[in-house]
């Protein structure tokens, strides 16, 4: 899904990136879906080790 967002970027120009383009905020919007703690599966996965073996999560782990 990113890489036909970023191309289409890439096809549209500079002025994709004009803030009356829609294209820019589905832009902004997939890169900070993307950088969500939910897409990072090695942590989500380190989480649900800990909790399933009785350990405690870092404070700064939400679950």
């Amino acid at each position: 899904m990113g890489e036909a967002v970023d191309r289409l970027v890439a096809i549209a120009g500079g002025s994709a990136m004009r803030l009356d383009n829609p294209i820019q905020r589905f832009w902004r919007d997939l890169h900070i879906a993307l950088g969500h703690g939910a897409n990072v599966a090695e942590q989500i996965y380190q989480a649900t080790g800990t909790v399933a073996f009785g350990g405690q999560l870092p404070a700064n782990v939400r679950m």
